[in-house]
């Protein structure tokens, strides 16, 4: 049993030993235009983008300089500034919070006055109203 399982593994070996001796090791490249393509950086190089992107759920449209965001799929809006935007957008901690902006004493006060004006109304309003009376006899 031990024989049948040897002869396989034998050949194998030598088929694998002959593959890799036949390889034939290319000679490096050091000509001028290969050392160009690998190191030189172009730096007029600009990203191209393409005009038209389409995304699951939404489209991209670029137009010269202005991009256009559809979606078409109105559940899968991002999350606000979890997508890329440009560095000149400052985030806004109260949307990443989901909390309202404060309210100053001075916007406190002029609520308050406008609530107190909307009673004093509402009184007179009740004063000038008919008082019908029903009489059940």
């Amino acid at each position: 049993m031990a024989m049948r399982l040897r002869l396989p593994i034998v050949v194998l070996l030598l088929l694998l030993g002959g593959s890799a001796l036949a390889q034939e090791e290319q000679a490096p490249d050091y000509s001028r235009e290969t050392l160009f393509q690998m190191f030189v950086v172009e730096a007029n190089r600009t990203p191209v983008r393409e005009q038209v992107e389409v995304e699951f759920g939404s489209i991209d449209f670029t137009d010269i300089n202005t991009r256009y965001r559809f979606f078409w799929l109105p559940f899968l809006t991002p999350i606000p500034y979890s997508y890329r935007r440009t560095n000149v957008e400052i985030p806004n901690p109260f949307v990443l919070t989901g909390t309202s902006f404060p309210q100053t004493a001075q916007t406190w006060r002029r609520g308050r006055e406008m609530s107190r004006e909307l009673r004093r109304i509402e009184r007179m309003e009740k004063e000038k109203r008919a008082r019908v009376r029903v009489d059940s006899r």
